[in-house]
């Protein structure tokens, strides 16, 4: 055999052992995207449509839930909420109950944050920060956490708990006891400008409790980041949006994503960055222990158009991560529609996204009034 034969052959070899490697070490999700019909339950209103809300389900929970939002179809006259729903998958469908509660509760806004937690058959909900944006200056609420219980059907205001001020688009994620807060945006009214946030603070749940863990380290300031945990002792953080300014020869501003990828280690803390993934903003999360999933969201590019003050180019890519092979492009037989602004869970071994946006310049804002759900795999 001719020795350049013979290397052709064992490099092949070599290169198909490592996406061998590759393959085996990426989270699977089923190949099946299931349109689940949506249930409202009587006495309820419509969650849909509705954009920039959050939502979130308890590890081992039963329920999903969902808070806040805003119609805004790029007028000066936005329409914000602050419906809470319960969310029940069981079954063929998806059953929204809205919940009514007696006593103060959040103020409308869009971009809170929510994560929800699970103590014997009792769930609670914690809602941080969201607000308003006219003139396209966020606006924080200043009541800016809050927490629901639902054995008592009740909103309790801790924003007196003190911690990070208030924010818009900040990530939120619920871990053994404690809640993650990262990043956000505000305005300063003093320097009359945009102030973006990356600071890492931990609420201990039992205390009552705000730790500030990191601040002006790692991951660039940024807001409306994604989040979730993984391998049970780290928490991702990955991609948001960033803020460009040039003051000559003109003033211009603009809102990159950001394509880094984040692990803070819960145990001993600190940070490491990993490898960047694709650029997507404003899409929906779910983890499942090793493994993350996110889908749709906003990429580069796209059109400005039908009043729309920045491009917009929903997709509908569904990406899975570990920090075993990173992020990876998966395949499904059947695909949902381009969205963004949207959210989701993961319930049950079990992925739920709906909510959001898509956007083409003939029909502008086309709301997604559906829910879909994908499995995870072992």
């Amino acid at each position: 055999m001719k020795l350049k034969t013979y290397l052709e052959i064992v490099g092949a070899g070599v290169m198909l052992i490592i996406a061998v490697v590759v393959f085996a070490g990426s989270p699977k999700v089923g190949n099946t995207w299931k349109d689940l019909p949506v249930e409202v339950a009587s006495g309820s209103d419509s969650p849909f449509p509705t954009g920039s809300f959050a939502a979130a389900a308890a590890k081992n929970g039963k329920y999903g839930w969902m808070f806040g939002g805003v119609v805004d179809d790029f007028t000066e006259s936005p329409i914000y909420n602050n419906r809470m729903f319960r969310i029940d998958p069981a079954g063929s469908k998806v059953r929204f109950t809205q919940v009514v509660t007696a006593g103060s509760s959040p103020t409308e806004r869009a971009f809170p944050a929510m994560a929800a937690t699970r103590s014997g058959n009792q769930e609670d909900v914690y809602v941080f920060g969201g607000g308003t944006f006219p003139f396209n200056i966020p606006l924080a609420n200043a009541d800016s956490f809050w927490k629901y219980d639902s054995s008592t059907n009740t909103w309790t205001d801790l924003t007196a708990t003190g911690g990070p001020e208030g924010r818009l688009g900040a990530t939120l994620v619920a871990h053994a006891g404690s809640l993650y807060l990262f990043g956000g945006i505000s305005f300063d009214f003093d320097i009359e400008f945009f102030v973006l946030h990356n600071d890492l603070w931990r609420f201990n749940i039992a205390s009552q409790t705000w730790t500030l863990l990191s601040d002006n380290a790692g991951p660039a300031p940024r807001h409306v980041a994604m989040g979730a945990t993984i391998d049970d002792d780290k928490l991702l953080i990955y991609g948001g949006e960033r803020i460009d300014v040039e003051f000559f020869p003109e003033f211009t501003i603009d809102f990159p994503i950001d394509t880094t990828t984040w692990i803070w280690d819960i145990t001993n803390g600190g940070w490491t960055q990993l490898a960047d993934g694709p650029a997507r903003n404003y899409g929906a999360i779910g983890n499942n222990g090793d493994a993350v999933i996110m889908f749709g969201g906003d990429a580069a590019g796209g059109e400005t158009c039908s009043g729309s003050p920045f491009a917009q180019n929903p997709t509908n890519d569904l990406y899975t991560f570990s920090l075993q092979s990173g992020w990876q492009l998966a395949t499904a037989s059947f695909t949902p529609a381009p969205t963004k602004r949207t959210a989701g869970f993961s319930l049950n071994n079990k992925f739920y996204t709906f909510g959001g946006f898509d956007f083409t310049c003939e029909a502008g804002q086309i709301w997604n009034t559906q829910v879909h759900q994908i499995k995870f795999q072992d």
